[in-house]
C-alpha cells in the first residue's frame, strides 16, 4: 500500500491493513494522513491493458520483472507492530504473498494465482523516505503467459506524462478496490517537488521522481498503489517502467505529489539481485542476414533487441565507407561509396547486462563493364578505369556464379570474344597484390 508519510516523530503510526479479495494477509504498514481528496482522472483499466501488473496480498501493487520474479517496493514487507512506532527495516529472506496476475478484476475467475516465497530487500532500505526503495519477490512458479515489463536504464524517460495503476483506495484512508484502475500523473522536477515542504524538502533527488498534477491535485497514486509500477511508452510503443510507486502526503492533493522510486538509478542493482533468485531479463539480437549490394546503391537496417532494460546503446564497427550509424536506434542508412568486402559488427547494451554482440557481412560490388570484343589491353584499361584492376594483366576469366561457376569465356583464349555484364564474376591474372 503507498505509504502516506508524515515525517516520523511527528505522528505516530496507524496501521493500516488491506485484507485481499481471495485470502492470504501479510501486514504491511502506512502512516494515517488527514486529507481526504478523491483521486479523481482515473478509470478502470481494460482486461490485458497492463499485462504484466500483479496484486501482492499485503495490499500491494508489483509488475512481472521477470516469469518468476515481481518487482515490487521494499516498504510493503515492513512488519507492522503497534508496540514500536520505528520497527526495523525488512530484511531479504522467506516469505509467503499471495500474488493475482492476470486479472484486472481480483476476483476473476480465470485469475492466475502464484505464492512469493522470497524477498530480495535493496541493499541500503531503511524507509521510504530514505530512499533503495525497491524489492524483489520471487514466485513459487513462473508465469509465461503474459510479457514482462522492461524497466528505464537512463533518465531519458522522466518527462512529459506517465501511466500508474493499482487497485489501492479512491482516497486517503479509503477501501482498496476490487478492480484495477488507471490514471495519468505529469513529471514534477525535483526542485518543485522539493518545494513542498515538509517530507518533500528532503526528497533524495538522486533516486526519487515525483509525479502528479502538482497545481490542482485530483490525480494520483494512494495506499495499496505501493509497489505498483509508473510507466512510459517508448519509441516503439511498448511499456517501460520509470517508477515503483513509494510514498506521498495524502492523495490527491495540491502541492504534494507522489513520489516514486527512480528505476533507472537501480537498473544494475535490481539485475545483480535478479541473477541470485534465477536471472535477470537477458537482451536478445536479432541477427540480420549477409548482404551483397552494388557500390552506388542505398542501404537502410535497423538493428533490433528484445529483453533487458530500455532504452538501448548501440555502438558498431567496420562500417563500409558512405554510411553512417545512429547509437541510440540501431539504424544504418546512407550510399554505399567503396566497394568491397566488410565485416560489420556491432553490440548493443542496457545499463543493466552486459554488452551483446554480433555481426554480419556486407560486401560492395563494382559493377563491370561490358568487354564485348575487346583485346586483353582494352579489356584491361576498361577495368583499370572503374578501379577493379590496378596494374597489368595476364588473363581475364568470366564466370557466373548463379550457373556453379560455369566459365562464360576467357582472354586471351583463342576465338573467344569477353563479354561481362553486371550478373556474372570477373577473375583476373595476377589478382591480388599491387594488382587488384
Amino acid at each position: 500500500m503507498k505509504a502516506l508519510l508524515w515525517v516520523r516523530g511527528l505522528r505516530v503510526l496507524a496501521v493500516a491493513v488491506v485484507v485481499a479479495a481471495l485470502g492470504g494477509v501479510a501486514a504491511a504498514p502506512a502512516l494515517a494522513a488527514d486529507n481526504t481528496t478523491d483521486i479523481v482522472g482515473g478509470t478502470t483499466a481494460a482486461p490485458g491493458e497492463f499485462p504484466w501488473m500483479v496484486h501482492l496480498s499485503m495490499g500491494c501493487g508489483g509488475a512481472l520483472f521477470t516469469p518468476s520474479l515481481v518487482l515490487t517496493a521494499a516498504h510493503c514487507f515492513e512488519v507492522n507492530d503497534p508496540d514500536d512506532p520505528n520497527p526495523p527495516p525488512p530484511v531479504s529472506g522467506g516469505t509467503s504473498v499471495q500474488v493475482v496476475a492476470e486479472a484486472v478484476d481480483l476476483q476473476d475467475p480465470n485469475r492466475t494465482i502464484r505464492t512469493g516465497n522470497y524477498v530480495k530487500i535493496a541493499d541500503g532500505y531503511t524507509g521510504a523516505l530514505s530512499g533503495h526503495d525497491w524489492a524483489l519477490l520471487r514466485l513459487d512458479s513462473p508465469i509465461f503467459a503474459v510479457p514482462v515489463l522492461k524497466i528505464a536504464s537512463d533518465a531519458s524517460f522522466q518527462n512529459g506524462t506517465f501511466s500508474v495503476m493499482g487497485w489501492g483506495s479512491t482516497s486517503s484512508g479509503g477501501s482498496s478496490q476490487r478492480y484495477l484502475r488507471k490514471a495519468a500523473v505529469d513529471f514534477i522536477s525535483d526542485d518543485v517537488c522539493a518545494s513542498s515542504g515538509g517530507a518533500y524538502s528532503s526528497l533524495v533527488t538522486a533516486e526519487q521522481i515525483c509525479a502528479g498534477n502538482y497545481v490542482s491535485g485530483g490525480v494520483d497514486t494512494c495506499q495499496g498503489d505501493s509497489g505498483g509500477p509508473m510507466v512510459k511508452l517508448d519509441g516503439a510503443g511498448q511499456w517501460v517502467q520509470v517508477g515503483i510507486t513509494s510514498w506521498g502526503i495524502g492523495c490527491g492533493v495540491k502541492q504534494q505529489p507522489g513520489v516514486y522510486t527512480e528505476v533507472n538509478r537501480f537498473a544494475a542493482d535490481i539485475c545483480a539481485a535478479a541473477n541470485t533468485l534465477g536471472g535477470c531479463p537477458a537482451i536478445a539480437i536479432n541477427v540480420p542476414p549477409n548482404f551483397t549490394c552494388p557500390l552506388g546503391a542505398g542501404f537502410f537496417i535497423i538493428l533490433t533487441a528484445s529483453g533487458g532494460a530500455q532504452p538501448y546503446t548501440w555502438s558498431i564497427a567496420g562500417l563500409p565507407p558512405g554510411l553512417s550509424f545512429n547509437t541510440a536506434t540501431g539504424q544504418i542508412s546512407g550510399f554505399l561509396s567503396q566497394a568491397g568486402n566488410y565485416f560489420v559488427s556491432y553490440s548493443v547494451s542496457d545499463g543493466m547486462n552486459p554488452p551483446v554482440g554480433n555481426g554480419f557481412f556486407l560486401t560492395v560490388t563494382q559493377p563491370v563493364p561490358n568487354l564485348s570484343g575487346m583485346t586483353l589491353a582494352g579489356a584491361t584499361s576498361a577495368l583499370q578505369s572503374v578501379g577493379l584492376v590496378r596494374g597489368s594483366v595476364g588473363s581475364i576469366t568470366v564466370w557466373d556464379s548463379s550457373d556453379g561457376g560455369k566459365v562464360m569465356g576467357q582472354s586471351p583464349s583463342a576465338g573467344t570474344q569477353v563479354v561481362v555484364g553486371s550478373a556474372v564474376n570477373i577473375t583476373v591474372g595476377r589478382w591480388g597484390g599491387a594488382n587488384r
